[in-house]
């Protein structure tokens, strides 16, 4: 409550620290309580449906062929597309092999939802009641980012830096950290931090989860150990307009 805040019965850096173990932008509830009726839908409509959103999903790789990649397109999986893959799920990436970070940045900027991006790729889940209007509006937003980019007519890493940029952010979420403090009390316990440069922040210990969002992975997770290379790494996601959680104002929140 306020008066508990006011009259310092509650550390709101620890609150804070807590609802972010908690925090979800999963609607869980609402799915739980909507599930029998989901399943009836389904049944009832579902073949339909898929077949609409793919045929529509085909038009827009037509009429963006030689700006953008799409995969997959169809649910004849041929030897370009991972056999097993959702046939619903729209992959988007640009035909030259440039970062697609500013397209993604754009999207968002005109309302369209992303499941997750990175360097190299966005990632879409339409709803299986998506309508052909909004399809359309994902068609304008494409054709805009397509023009800021030729208004902007710069690019922020080359194709071949990319790729080794990819690679190592694979790599980087799949190491095992180095762990200095346990994280549970890195979060709730060691209250005491300070904000550091991420020129300055090597060797010393982080007092948050680091995460690029999308795809929401924390490349460094509360208590561990940071390393020059990972901060370096980290510093360029963000000189390239990937959204970090954890940083704040370029710096990076280590315990003290």
């Amino acid at each position: 409550s306020a008066a508990a805040v006011s009259s310092n019965r509650i550390d709101l850096q620890r609150l804070g620290n807590s609802l972010k173990i908690f925090h979800t932008s999963s609607p869980s509830f609402v799915i739980a309580a909507s599930a029998e009726y989901a399943e009836y839908w389904l049944h009832e409509h579902a073949a339909d449906q898929i077949d609409n959103t793919i045929s529509r999903t085909k038009a827009l790789a037509g009429d963006f062929e030689g700006m953008y990649n799409f995969a997959p397109v169809d649910r004849s999986f041929n030897a370009s597309v991972r056999a097993g893959r959702d046939p619903l799920r729209i992959v988007i990436s640009h035909t030259d092999g440039r970062h697609i970070g500013p397209t993604a940045n754009s999207l968002i900027s005109r309302g369209i939802d992303l499941e997750m991006y990175d360097m190299k790729r966005i990632v879409l889940i339409p709803a299986l009641d998506q309508t052909s209007d909004e399809f359309a509006a994902l068609a304008a937003a494409l054709e805009f980012a397509a023009e800021d980019h030729r208004v902007a007519g710069q690019i922020h890493i080359d194709k071949s830096e990319l790729q080794i940029l990819d690679q190592i952010w694979r790599q980087m979420i799949s190491d095992v950290p180095e762990q200095a403090v346990c994280p549970g009390n890195a979060m709730l316990k060691m209250t005491s931090q300070k904000q550091v440069s991420f020129e300055t922040a090597a060797g010393m210990i982080s007092a948050r989860a680091i995460v690029p969002y999308p795809p929401g992975i924390p490349l460094v997770w509360p208590g561990e150990k940071l390393s020059s290379e990972k901060l370096a790494f980290i510093n360029k996601l963000g000189e390239n307009g990937i959204n970090l959680i954890g940083i704040s104002n370029k710096k990076v929140h280590v315990l003290c």
